[in-house]
Formats: structure tokens, C-alpha cells, sequence
């Protein structure tokens, strides 16, 4: 399985696309959650959002505007557990955007 999200560094309150493969058994409440690299597969998101319920697909993951700024992952997760399927790469939050 594959997840992974462009762009790489957005603004608090702009949105990446979290793109993700190969889920074997799929499900409307596979989900992502936004988190700080390193912590727990629990409730410590900082924002999560329902996959399209397709073994394959993309969708638009909002960032929160009231996110600190640092690094954080995308975790894909299977039928509404903690059961972590996948993990993205790096999401920098930066603490002033210059959109670049």
C-alpha cells in the first residue's frame, strides 16, 4: 500500500491531496489522520478525514488554520480502527508562508 500527498509544504488552511494505493479490502470508513511524526496511532490527530471507500483514489485533506507550524505525516487507516496501513511522506507547515 502507498499514500502520499502533494504538495509538500502548505499553508495553515490550505489543503494537500492525499493520494493513496493498494488497499486490499477497502471500506466507506477507511480514514486518514493528520499527524506529528512519531506520536501514538491514537485519537492524537490534529485533523482526519474519510477515504473515498476505493482501493485507489485521491482527495483533498484540509489543513487546519489554527495548526502549529512543524512537520507532520498523513496515517491511512482500515475500517474505522488504528490499524495502520500506510504512512505519507513529510507535510511541512512552515511559520511564515511565502508560497513557494
Amino acid at each position: 500500500m502507498t499514500l502520499s500527498v502533494s504538495p509538500t509544504s502548505v499553508a495553515r488552511g490550505g489543503s494537500i491531496t492525499a493520494t493513496w494505493a493498494g488497499i486490499p479490502s477497502p471500506t466507506s470508513t477507511d480514514w486518514l489522520g493528520l499527524y506529528t511524526p512519531g506520536s501514538p496511532d491514537n485519537n492524537t490527530y490534529q485533523a482526519w478525514h474519510f477515504t473515498t471507500g476505493s482501493a485507489s483514489g485521491s482527495i483533498a485533506f484540509p489543513i487546519p488554520a489554527t495548526l502549529p507550524a512543524g512537520t507532520y505525516e498523513l496515517r491511512l487507516y482500515a475500517h474505522n480502527t488504528y490499524t495502520r496501513l500506510a504512512t505519507s511522506n513529510p507535510i511541512v507547515v512552515p511559520e511564515n508562508w511565502t508560497g513557494r
